[in-house]
């Protein structure tokens, strides 16, 4: 019996027969049912009209908890891709052997990649931390869910906490080194010195 989320303390069901069948068993009893969008998918609640069962703070908490972890989610990701993205560019830098070894870059790059592993460590862990809490929440019930809070069951200010993870690692980021490492430009800068070795080669036999 697959549920969606709560909405005033009533189950959102995947499909029609499933809510039907609770509202049947419920007290009070009630006939048909009604949709409910939730993160894009249509959902089934009992009964033919919404009746909300809690005041407005306990829905606003409720809702406001879901949202923000939601957000939190995307933030994180975000970041977590951004980063991964950055750790295998660094690596296609390693793979450049050219200019690597003369220039110090090896052990540049390697010690961005330690920072960025361990930012991924803690940015995933914190990732899924927001992702258990969020599904707790919504097995739950919105006046359960109060519960879940007060016994810190589950944690609050995924967002503000998720915000401030980010922005502590980018100001490491900017911290750590003023050297722009990315392939390209480190081809560009390839290219350049072959084309010098080039000309050289080429006055050198013109001369002798």
């Amino acid at each position: 019996m697959p549920i969606l989320t709560y909405i005033d303390d009533i189950p959102l069901f995947t499909n029609k027969s499933e809510a039907i069948a609770w509202g049947a068993t419920s007290s009070p009893r009630l006939v048909g049912y009604h949709t409910h969008e939730h993160e894009g998918q249509i959902g089934y609640m009992a009964g033919r009209f919404h009746q909300a069962n809690l005041n407005l703070k306990q829905r606003s908490s409720y809702q406001n908890y879901i949202h923000e972890a939601n957000q939190a989610n995307v933030i994180l990701s975000n970041k977590i891709n951004s980063l991964e993205q950055e750790k295998q560019e660094l690596i296609e830098v390693l793979q450049i052997k050219k200019f690597n070894a003369a220039r110090g870059l090896d052990n540049i790059a390697r010690s961005k990649i330690n920072n960025i592993d361990r930012s991924l460590v803690e940015l995933n862990a914190q990732r899924e931390e927001v992702q258990l809490d969020k599904k707790i929440a919504q097995k739950s019930n919105p006046k359960r869910f109060e519960l879940l809070l007060s016994s810190n069951k589950i944690k609050e200010n995924h967002l503000q906490k998720a915000t401030a993870a980010v922005k502590v690692i980018e100001d490491n980021s900017k911290d750590s080194s003023n050297l722009v490492l990315n392939k390209s430009r480190l081809q560009r800068e390839i290219q350049e010195v072959i084309r010098e070795e080039e000309t050289v080669k080429r006055i050198y036999r013109s001369n002798y």
